[in-house]
């Protein structure tokens, strides 16, 4: 033993757990002691009881049992009757103290292994299919491996114990101190991460695998993070353990309570029945005869078991395959209907053996049941086996014991299992139910059922019939679903049987029957197939009996309502079937008009106008005549009258077309009866006007003003309200709280709202208004005028639905405004619709915002900030003065805590602040926003994603406006609260990206504030796993004018430059962008070390695979070689310019990237002069060395150009090169010749080549060469070189013109060239004398020289306006029709050019050109008829100059529908050896034709019919060609967004049309790639515009375009995902 003093530095530095005991452990030690001693009665308890003693449990109470005897001794030891100082005892001690918490954790292992293995075991429910094998020995081996790790842990604990009891013997020295230190962590440590992990298993339990004990999972979860006491607390202490009372108190705290809890709940919880083990863990235990469940009366049910198993196998099949009999005496057979059906029997009280067999289909409810309680799982699945039949290749299945007579017959095809058909008239419910259940899968999986065997058909059909009639509802209703699929597989003369039996039960007396009986009949009606005849058959049998049961005056009221919901089923299913089936149905509709229950007229107004559609038009009349009109008569009725208008309601939503031209007579009656004095009676009239107005929108215009009138008058009705009109302006003044309480009390007393029905009259009032503001927006001044001040005065309706309408028809109204009334100059004139609703924002302002007070409902207050906000998208800046107001509502609302039902609210209040900050100056708001920041920051905390996203739009919309901003008052929180969202990894990524760009705004807006933050927000986006958002930030940043640090630039670049080095394309093109303006930030010139490092990296990005990042890569070299060209030009020089070379002449490159490549060569030759005198070669050597056929030498010339623009010094040295190759007599090859004049025209744009006139006479001489491309680049040489010096060169282009016939086509395109290039300022002094000349080219046959001839005249009128256009005005009355579409080309140039400057001189030429569109004459019929360069130059003016067609759409828009129309005419047929071809030479007539319809619609929208429009569009749908369709699938694109209203009643109309759009190629032998492409890109433009359409389409009220919804977005569709896209 140690010494003195070696003791008391053990007990001081070197204690054991819990610390050496003293007095202090008496009391805590006593208290331990009682209460583990409490848990040894409940121990006994729970291990006698057979219900709970498992193996599971043992270690548990064996733990408890230890604890009593350690305390016991530790006890004695602190009262000194038992000295510290024994080895023995302490090694003991801390032994089971360090083992004992991680013996707990180890013990629950068992018990979730228990429960995961029972989740993998088949049910009763599953059956066999639920056995998941592999799954239970997974997790068996996983919780294997949990035990072994748990032993280990154990054993370091009882090492470290051991070795702390050796260093107490020997004495302390530092390396046994280290030893026992590194036991202890390792023990702790590693137990710590087994219960996690355990605790994570048990969580993966809970939520992955189906059939998991939900509450027993939770249980082990809690169990596992209570134990997580322990480790921690022994972490916290070690290695300081000590004796002092604080110490001993934390050990009793944390270290023993936890221990306690959790064994007192393990064994006050019956862990057998929580966890399901059994009494040796699982649920299952493996016995002889399989897994059975290990309870009492084992061998009982074994017993059971096997009398079951014989009872089965002396079934046999008798020699009608529909049935099996037994040779038992406990069961018995019954004929019925030439069928054995087997009739269960019960057996001593346990289930039959029917039962047995339909065990797996039985629900939950009856496995529960006392007559299931005795059997496992294994011996119902066993005994519902069928014995298997002996390998034979007999189809038969014979008894070894049995005559040979029992031999089941050879089975043609598949027919239902004999015991499903007779359980369905077995006696127990729950039989018949899955007999059902059983029959509906089957008629799923096999569609030829009853092939070959209509004996079985009609026995099945006719026990499904019977069942029908159960007594048990939910027998009935699976029957109904049954006789759904078998309808579908029945042969077509049995289905008589089946419609006379439900016919029969409809007309029964029993009120359930016919209930269920109708509701058989809409499902048989529902499910029958459209192909085949099964469909007529139906409706020939089915329509008649319906109407007879109609006509039927004894016919209960609930049948006659569900025989109209059948005849509406069919006929909408089978409109002409139905129609032909059923003589004069009207005549039997008619008299239930009349019918004493609302209901029944109701139907009836709905089914009769169904069928109205599909009659004469002459019986159609009289019912008009003969049954309508006269009900419109003052005298009729009042509820006569209601159920005829409520009838034309229904006659013009389903036969607009037909009601039509019956409107002059039925309009004025309706507007007659919406005076009577009844609320229902007006409500139907409103709802019909509103019907009329959107379904036949021409012919109910005249009756507009009257309707609009009613409405007006009728939205402020409310009889029990009593104010007059004078006097309501000022009730809307004062406040709602106050107003007329007197007069509420007096009316309370003898009248209730819950009567007052006046609600509906205004709600129907309102929306009819909305209607007309919806479809008409060229009422849209009138509407203003009157409506708008009629909307305003209801908005503080009483009745919460109508003042919603009202807002509702008033946002409507505000939107037509934005999208009607013009833009720029237009929308401020006076008396414009605009300015109109501009006026009238106080009024809107003041009413609306006494509306929203925080008490009001969150449907108030989202309608009333989102009026808000429309207003202010269509009239910015509108709501300057209420910012006070606006805050205060604002901030109240915020204010309020945010759950599920408040989320959208606060998003529409942070919506509506994004865009008041937005539209208005800071200034007018700026001493309100204390109110505002406080609940926006609120918001920006909290945990709602979509909350928390607008509320950072908010502030950002606040950065920008209030820019600069000094103060921190709400910027420093801000800047907080979005580092840490950046920081937080979990934060959502839509919360991230506004995160982001709230960073930017910071930097951009607050830069001072900002900057005294310390950066930390590029740390969290530099570290952030997603880049994109980053990049952009810093990309705003470095491109604003901020002053950053050069550190800033450089963490920056070098961090973009790291961007680029990642694999893949994503996100390269931002990062590229955001690369080119931080090098730009550099203000003190680029670091030597980044172009080192930079243009290796570039040098991977210089290739055609990706012509986007070339480009950048390109554009980024140039910024290098301009800012650093020192350190920049050698690496260039040696790495990338070989690269450059053959970049140069490739097609490819073009557009922006070839823009990149000049810049580049310009930036190269810039940094070194010298290099010039070797780019040129090399360009040209690189097209040499090529041989591509495809290369571009034009391509190589601008690069060419591009050299001697940034070294002018070479110039003649490189004109005097290539002009050696055009001298005559030069032999040089063709492709040296076309570099050589398009380089020299390149270079002759620049420099005044006068000096070195011989190369203008040399490429005059190639006017007349051989080939095209010669003749196209001498073209361009000379009208570039003409440009360079036009007084000198012009007069000689003007002389080939003039007297070179044979040259006069290359000579006119070299002007053209010329006259497009040439400075206006030039080309004015030169118009003069090629007006002349090329007016006598304007008659050339030749289409490519009146083209550019067209090019000439628009581009020399555009030089001198007031001179030219006269001229060109007269020229369009000119006899030849080739002149006349020559000038209206030229015009098509003057119209491209957006100046207004001269549109005084360009209207008066609109109403020529408008009337060329009627010109005749179709000469030229491809593609310079008069007609077609009409349309585009009316397509280039309604783009470019909109303002001058706008007068004359009345004049246009005929014209043009007229055009839109195919024509056979222009159809030709083309030989082509023994192939024959169609040409339509108006086609491209007719695109031009929708282009310019396409681009009306989308700049003069107000001037143009939306109905009549729509129209036009529907036919283009119709078209042949994809490109018509194309254009017209974008303008319904435009339509839904300009007109939704107008399109959504539109949308059956369409919907076949874009269904035919859909439809995939057929791919035929003579199929190309070509026609798929096509036929793919039209699917992709049918699908945008059934995505837009899908937006505006209200439920229910266009089928047929749901339909085609439903079957392109359903899932497995080939465009679903796309679609879903788009959405």
């Amino acid at each position: 033993m140690p010494s003195d003093s070696a003791t008391a530095q053990l007990h001081s530095t070197f204690a054991p757990i819990g610390g050496f005991p003293s007095s202090f452990d008496i009391a805590p030690t006593i208290t331990f002691i009682v209460l583990y001693g409490c848990l040894v009665p409940l121990c006994v308890y729970r291990i006698s009881s057979p219900k709970s003693r498992n193996v599971v449990q043992l270690p548990i109470v064996a733990a408890i049992i230890e604890r009593i005897l350690n305390l016991t001794v530790r006890l004695l030891q602190a009262t000194g009757k038992w000295p510290w100082t024994s080895a023995i005892l302490l090694e003991y001690q801390q032994i089971t103290l360090e083992w004992g918490w991680i013996a707990l954790a180890h013990a629950m292992v068992a018990f979730w292994r228990s429960v995961a293995v029972n989740a993998t075991r088949p049910d009763p429910e599953k059956g066999e299919g639920g056995d998941q094998k592999k799954m239970r020995q997974r997790i068996k081996k996983v919780t294997y491996a949990f035990d072994g790790s748990y032993w280990v842990a154990q054993l370091l604990g009882v090492g470290a114990a051991i070795c702390w009891r050796i260093s107490l013997h020997d004495g302390l020295s530092q390396g046994l101190k280290a030893q026992v230190d590194g036991l202890r962590y390792s023990a702790i440590c590693l137990a710590m991460l087994l219960i996690l992990a355990s605790a994570g298993g048990v969580l993966w339990l809970r939520n992955r695998m189906q059939g998991a004990d939900q509450r027993a999972c939770s249980y082990l979860v809690y169990l596992y993070l209570s134990i997580l006491v322990v480790p921690i607390y022994r972490l916290t202490q070690y290695p300081s353990l000590s004796s002092s009372n604080t110490s001993k108190a934390l050990f009793y705290i944390f270290h023993l309570t936890p221990e306690f809890l959790i064994s007192a709940i393990l064994v006050a919880l019956n862990t057998r029945q929580l966890f399901q083990t059994g009494p040796w863990g699982d649920y299952y235990f493996s016995w002889r005869n399989g897994w059975t469940t290990p309870s009492a009366g084992l061998r009982k049910r074994r017993r059971r078991l096997r009398l079951v198993t014989e009872e089965r196998k002396s079934w046999r099949w008798s020699s009608n395959r529909s049935s099996i009999t037994t040779t038992d005496d406990d069961t018995r057979t019954e004929e019925t209907e030439d069928t054995e059906i087997l009739i269960p029997k019960d057996l001593e009280g346990r289930p039959t053996l029917e039962e047995v067999r339909q065990v797996k289909h039985l629900p939950a409810a009856t496995l529960r049941s006392p007559r299931f309680a005795t059997f496992s799982r294994q011996e119902r699945a066993e005994a519902a086996q069928p014995p298997s039949p002996p390998p034979m290749r007999e189809r038969t299945w014979r008894r070894l014991d049995r005559p040979s007579s029992y031999v089941m017959p050879p089975q043609s095809s598949r027919v239902p299992s004999p015991p499903s058909a007779a359980l369905m008239l077995s006696p127990d419910q729950d039989f018949r139910f899955m007999a059902l259940n059983d029959m509906m899968t089957e008629v799923n999986n096999e569609r030829h059922l009853f092939q070959n065997d209509e004996a079985t058909e009609v026995k099945v059909l006719k026990q499904v019939l019977a069942l029908i009639e159960d007594k048990i509802s939910e027998v009935k209703n699976q029957a109904v679903k049954c006789l759904g699929q078998l309808i579908k597989i029945i042969q077509v003369k049995h289905l008589p049987l089946v419609v006379d039996k439900l016919v029969e039960f409809s007309g029964g007396k029993e009120e359930e029957l016919r209930d269920i009986a109708g509701l058989a009949l809409k499902t048989v009606v529902t499910e029958i197939p459209n192909e085949g005849t099964l469909a007529e058959t139906a409706c020939n049998k089915l329509v008649p009996q319906l109407l007879k049961q109609l006509q039927n005056t004894s016919t209960p009221p609930e049948t006659i309502i569900e025989t109209l919901n059948t005849l509406s089923v069919l006929v909408t299913r089978f409109p002409q079937l139905t129609i032909r089936a059923g003589n004069d149905p009207v005549s039997v509709f008619v008299p239930l008009l009349d019918h004493s229950r609302p209901a029944v007229r109701k139907r009836a107004i709905i089914t009769l106008s169904q069928f109205l559609p599909l009659v004469s038009s002459d019986r159609f009349n009289t019912l008009i005549k003969a049954n309508i009109l006269p009900a419109l008569a003052s005298s009729v009725k009042v509820e006569r009258q209601q159920t005829i208008v409520q009838l034309i309601g229904g006659m013009a939503r389903y036969s607009s077309q037909s009601l039509a031209p019956a409107l002059p007579d039925l309009v004025p009656g309706i507007l007659t009866a919406v005076k009577r004095d009844d609320s229902d009676l007006r409500e139907g009239c409103l709802q019909t006007l509103e019907t009329l107005v959107m379904r036949c929108p021409s012919e109910i215009a005249s009756y507009l003003p009257q309707i609009t009138t009613v409405a007006s008058d009728l939205v402020k009705y409310d009889p029990n309200y009593a104010v007059d009109d004078d006097e309501e302006d000022e009730k809307m003044d004062e406040d709602e709280d106050d107003e007329d309480e007197d007069d509420d009390d007096e009316i309370a007393e003898d009248y209730s709202d819950d009567e007052d029905t006046s609600y509906k009259v205004r709600r129907s009032s309102t929306k009819l208004l909305a209607a007309i503001i919806g479809t008409r927006p060229e009422l849209l001044s009138s509407l203003l005028t009157k409506v708008s001040p009629v909307l305003i005065s209801r908005f503080g309706d009483r009745e919460e639905s109508v003042r919603l309408e009202v807002w509702a028809a008033f946002s409507l109204l505000v939107k037509q405004t934005g999208v009607y009334s013009g833009s720029g100059v237009q929308m401020e004139v006076e008396n414009s619709p605009y300015a109109t609703l501009k006026s009238q924002v106080p009024a809107v302002a003041k009413a609306l915002l006494k509306q929203l007070q925080p008490k009001s409902s969150t449907a108030v207050l989202q309608g009333g900030f989102s009026l808000l906000q429309t207003l202010l998208q269509v009239i910015p800046g509108s709501l300057a003065g209420y910012s006070d107001s606006v805050f205060s509502i604002s901030a109240a609302v915020l204010s309020s805590s945010s759950n599920t039902s408040t989320a959208a609210l606060h998003v529409a209040v942070l919506s509506f602040l994004v865009s008041y900050f937005s539209t208005h100056p800071v200034s007018s708001y700026q001493s309100s926003l204390p109110k505002i920041t406080p609940k926006l920051q609120q918001a920006a905390t909290q945990r709602h994603p979509r909350i928390t996203t607008e509320a950072l739009r908010a502030f950002s919309a606040l950065l920008v406006a209030s820019k600069p901003v000094t103060s921190d008052e709400w910027v420093g929180p801000l800047y907080d609260e979005v580092v840490a969202r950046l920081k937080n990894n979990e934060t959502d990524l839509e919360v991230r990206q506004r995160a982001e760009d709230v960073v930017a705004d910071l930097w951009i807006c607050a830069p001072d504030v900002t900057k005294t933050k310390g950066g930390a927000e590029w740390d969290a986006l530099m570290k952030a796993g997603r880049t994109e958002g980053a990049v952009q930030t810093i990309g705003r940043v470095a491109d604003s004018d901020v002053e950053m640090e050069e550190s800033w630039t450089s963490a920056c670049t070098e961090w973009t430059m790291g961007l680029l080095k990642k694999p893949g394309k994503a996100g390269k093109s931002n990062t590229f962008s955001c690369l080119e303006v931080l090098l730009k930030k550099y203000s003190n010139g680029i670091p030597n070390q980044i172009p080192n490092e930079l243009v290796p990296q570039l040098q991977s990005f210089l290739s055609l695979n990706d012509l986007p990042l070339l480009t950048h890569a390109l554009a980024t070299l140039s910024i290098l070689l301009t800012l650093a060209p020192k350190e920049t030009f050698p690496l260039v020089e040696s790495t990338v310019l070989p690269t450059t070379y053959q970049l140069a002449f490739s097609p490819l490159v073009s557009g922006a990237c070839l823009d990149a490549l000049t810049d580049f060569f310009c930036a190269l030759v810039t940094a070194d002069h010298e290099i010039s005198t070797h780019v040129v070669p090399g360009l040209r050597f690189a097209l040499e060395k090529s041989g591509a056929p495809d290369a571009s030498p034009a391509n190589v010339a601008k690069c060419i150009a591009a050299v001697v623009k940034g070294s002018p010094d070479v110039a003649a040295g490189t004109i005097a090169e290539f002009a050696k190759s055009v001298k005559p007599g030069a032999k040089a090859k063709e492709l040296n010749v076309v570099l050589s004049l398009l380089a020299l025209g390149e270079i002759g744009k620049t420099i005044d080549m006068e000096q070195q006139s011989a190369v203008f006479d040399n490429a005059l001489n190639f006017f007349s060469a051989d080939t095209e491309a010669v003749r196209s680049a001498a073209a361009f040489a000379a009208g570039n070189i003409t440009v360079g010096n036009i007084h000198h060169f012009f007069p000689l282009l003007l002389t080939q013109v003039q007297t070179k016939s044979d040259k006069r086509i290359v000579a006119v395109q070299a002007m053209k060239e010329a006259v497009a290039n040439c400075p206006r300022g030039q080309l004015s002094n030169v118009a003069g004398s090629l007006w002349g000349p090329l007016f006598e080219m304007a008659d050339s046959s030749e289409d490519t020289t009146r083209q550019a001839t067209a090019a000439c005249l628009g581009q020399l009128t555009t030089a001198n306006p007031p001179q030219y256009l006269p001229e060109l005005q007269t020229r369009l009355s000119d006899p030849s029709p080739l002149v006349r579409a020559t000038v209206a080309a030229a015009i098509r140039y003057t119209f491209a050019d957006s100046s207004q400057a001269y549109d005084n001189l360009l209207a008066p030429l609109v109403i020529q050109v408008l009337e060329l569109v009627k010109d005749n004459d179709l000469v030229s019929i491809l593609y310079t008829t008069v007609r077609r360069i009409s349309l585009t130059t009316i397509n280039a003016a309604a783009r470019n100059k909109p303002q001058l067609i706008r007068d004359q759409t009345s004049t246009l828009m005929p014209l043009l529908y007229g055009e839109t129309k195919f024509k056979p005419e222009l159809v030709r047929i083309v030989e082509m050896g023994p192939w024959k071809h169609k040409v339509d030479d108006g086609l491209e007539a007719r695109k031009t034709t929708y282009e310019t319809l396409y681009t009306i619609l989308d700049t003069c929208v107000d001037k143009i019919d939306i109905h009549e429009f729509m129209e036009y569009v529907r036919l283009g749908l119709k078209d042949d060609a994809n490109e018509i369709k194309v254009l017209c699938h974008m303008m319904l694109v435009r339509l839904a967004q300009v007109a939704p209203t107008a399109v959504s009643l539109r949308l059956d109309d369409m919907a076949p049309d874009l269904a035919t759009g859909m439809k995939s190629h057929n791919v035929e032998k003579n199929t190309v790639k070509q026609d798929i492409e096509r036929t793919v890109e039209l699917q992709r433009s049918t699908l945008r515009a059934i995505a837009a359409l899908s937006k505006v389409s209200t439920p229910g009220q266009s089928p047929e375009f749901e339909k085609l919804v439903d079957s392109v977005s359903k899932a497995g569709a080939t465009w679903a995902q796309e679609f879903r896209e788009l959405l």
